[in-house]
């Protein structure tokens, strides 16, 4: 299991949005920092200005695997970026600890009509174990 330790993540505002039905047991999330401490959380709050941001998804899908934990995402689109995201930032869709069949490649591609959200709300995390418990 991947362990990615006390995280700053970004979720969409309404906890209805359609991007929660699109995961397989996840929050939809943009992970504004990962490994942090304390005053790190803190400092990273402090500098976010907005209080509601439109994302929109880029249209390619990737995939990633990083030590057994495998991936689904979309790159959030550039004209979304703030100067307090990471500048790889993006929205996963499907975790995974085994490879991604083409099946559900194809699951997602299709599943995922709306490319824009707004996010709005920062949550602290704590993203060890299986991802569905985080």
């Amino acid at each position: 299991m991947k362990k990615f330790n006390k995280c700053l993540w970004l979720t969409p505002i309404n906890e209805d949005d359609t991007w929660y039905s699109y995961t397989n047991g996840f929050e939809p999330h943009i992970t504004l920092g990962y490994d942090l401490n304390e005053d790190e959380i803190e400092e990273k709050i402090n500098s976010i200005s907005d209080k509601q941001i439109e994302i929109l998804l880029d249209d390619e899908m990737i995939e990633s695997c990083e030590d057994g934990f495998y991936a689904l995402y979309f790159n959030v689109k550039k004209d979304s970026l703030k100067e307090w995201m990471l500048p790889d930032s993006h929205i996963s869709f499907l975790y995974k600890y085994s490879p991604i069949t083409k099946e559900e490649k194809e699951e997602i591609k299709h599943k995922i009509t709306i490319k824009k959200s707004i996010f709005g709300k920062i949550k602290v995390k704590l993203c060890n174990g299986d991802f569905k418990e985080w």
